[in-house]
């Protein structure tokens, strides 16, 4: 279980309540915090976990599904940065069950605008589009003093435990 902490245009577009109980996350990543954007001609939500600052992108419509798909793109995220599959389904479990809250940290929150900013510059594709799971490898390379300057796939993958070894850094060249 975690709470997706959404900021109140998400809120306004999803039509959802915020709970106002503490939930306290089972979840390795914990909490997320989205928000809406309008990236021509794409409306997305930009998710930020708040313990790695790693982001994740999904279309915004269906709005009701946003919660199941961002579940499952954090799933996909997760193996392309080296966690073990193993690891990768019990997060996707615990991530099945999610509460709906508001915004809690504007610490986070300035860390989202700053990934929006660069979305901005961010190479497109086809008809304007972006690729969402390349951008948001491309965001994990961010450094914010959050994280006391660690990269947010890195930070992730000291949570589950795994290294950053070379097999991910591999990767992460290629995400570019």
């Amino acid at each position: 279980m975690y709470t997706l902490r959404c900021t109140r245009k998400l809120l306004k577009r999803t039509d959802e309540t915020p709970s106002s109980e503490a939930v306290s996350p089972t979840t390795v990543l914990g909490d997320w915090y989205a928000n809406l954007l309008y990236l021509r001609p794409q409306q997305l939500v930009l998710a930020m976990n708040e313990r790695t600052l790693m982001c994740a992108l999904v279309p915004a419509a269906p709005a009701a599904t946003v919660a199941e798909r961002l579940r499952i793109e954090v799933g996909g995220l997760l193996t392309d940065i080296g966690v073990p599959e193993t690891k990768v389904e019990v997060e996707f479990a615990a991530m099945e069950h999610v509460t709906i809250g508001t915004t809690a940290s504007r610490t986070v929150l300035g860390c989202m605008n700053d990934a929006v900013h660069q979305l901005g510059a961010y190479p497109r594709g086809a008809r304007g589009k972006i690729d969402l799971r390349a951008a948001a490898l491309y965001l994990a390379e961010n450094i914010y003093s959050l994280t006391d300057h660690a990269r947010p796939w890195v930070k992730a993958l000291e949570l589950f435990g795994v290294g950053a070894g070379e097999p991910a850094i591999v990767r992460t060249r290629m995400w570019h």
